[in-house]
């Protein structure tokens, strides 16, 4: 969040209701009858802005006639659906391998290396200016490819199948019955 002073907003989902912690304030976000718009204890107003895969992306915080705008970031266990290693072909390095470097998606391509951008769309990054990446998902919704634009140039690559991987494992579990 940009103008507030809290640096995030941090929503989890508990007892099937919307929580919100933001700085010293914390809550439940109540439903309004617009869809994605909600009302924070009846002092802040939040509607959510959705891509064009339906994915949400941002929120908009109405307090005290103010707007203030919030980026959806990657959380670690997202990122983790990207990670891997890519088969490229037609580019001067035979694989693009992704990691989570410190809650980043880094790339290693040949001698290029660097952090990943989110960008608005789900699924889209951004590699420094110098080219945007795209993941393409199979039917069950799983990471099966890159798609690598660089100067208006498609560039695929496959994502390769690794019986070390752990990374199919990650993420974050809800559990029942338990005190976390």
């Amino acid at each position: 969040m940009q103008g507030t002073p809290f640096d995030y907003v941090e929503l989890t989902v508990k007892d099937s209701k919307l929580q919100y912690v933001a700085g010293e304030y914390q809550g439940t976000l109540m439903s309004k009858a617009t869809k994605d718009e909600f009302s924070a204890n009846g002092e802040a107003t939040v509607k959510f802005t959705r891509d064009s895969s339906g994915e949400v992306v941002s929120m908009n915080l109405n307090a005290q006639g103010e707007n203030f705008v919030g980026t959806k970031e990657n959380s670690k266990a997202d990122l983790n659906v990207y990670v891997g290693k890519y088969k490229m072909d037609g580019l001067p390095f035979e694989h693009i391998e992704l990691s989570d470097k410190s809650g980043k998606l880094h790339y290693a391509a040949g001698d290029n290396t660097g952090d990943l951008t989110p960008m608005k769309d789900k699924d889209k990054f951004d590699a420094n200016g110098q080219a945007t990446v795209n993941f393409t998902r199979d039917a069950d919704e799983h990471v099966k490819s890159i798609v690598v634009n660089i100067q208006g140039q498609d560039y695929i690559g496959n994502r390769e199948a690794s019986a070390n991987s752990m990374a199919a494992y990650a993420g974050q579990y809800k559990m029942e019955g338990l005190p976390f």
